[in-house]
């Protein structure tokens, strides 16, 4: 970050980002274990460092199993970020057992009165009616109760 003078600064948080990323690379490039990605982290600032690293000569040298290990755990913050990319990256390197890093959305709320009720699985039976029945209407005749 550039302060009002011009001065190159760093937050400390940024800072502390930063580093955090840059020796889960080295455990990474060496073939040690690294935790998946987590809520807390700078997945922005993990992300540039890892995908940097992996241009380089001597990511392309590692073995295999030390660039499946990388990759899986890169995909790890793309779950934070962009699912969809995550689970195309799982695709493309065979990963597609690897766990899913963040959380699954929120479930839906409940409908509430006056709100369409919730689709139903291909040949399954439809929800019963609920409520009172329906009146008769000049336009409208009585609708028989299931």
């Amino acid at each position: 970050m550039i302060d009002a003078i011009g001065y190159d600064t760093v937050h400390p948080d940024d800072r502390r980002d930063d580093d955090e990323a840059q020796r889960e690379t080295r455990r990474l490039m060496q073939g040690q274990p690294v935790e998946p990605a987590k809520f807390f982290h700078n997945h922005v600032a993990h992300l540039a460092d890892h995908e940097s690293e992996m241009k380089t000569p001597e990511f392309e040298s590692l073995p295999g199993q030390v660039k499946v290990a990388f990759y899986a755990h890169v995909i790890s913050h793309y779950d934070w970020t962009n699912l969809p990319l995550a689970m195309g990256l799982r695709s493309q390197f065979g990963l597609s057992d690897l766990p899913i890093a963040s959380p699954p959305p929120p479930p839906s709320p409940p409908a509430g009165p006056g709100a369409p009720a919730p689709p139903t699985a291909p040949g399954a039976p439809a929800p019963a009616p609920s409520g009172p029945p329906l009146a008769a209407s000049p336009q409208m005749p009585a609708i028989p109760q299931a």
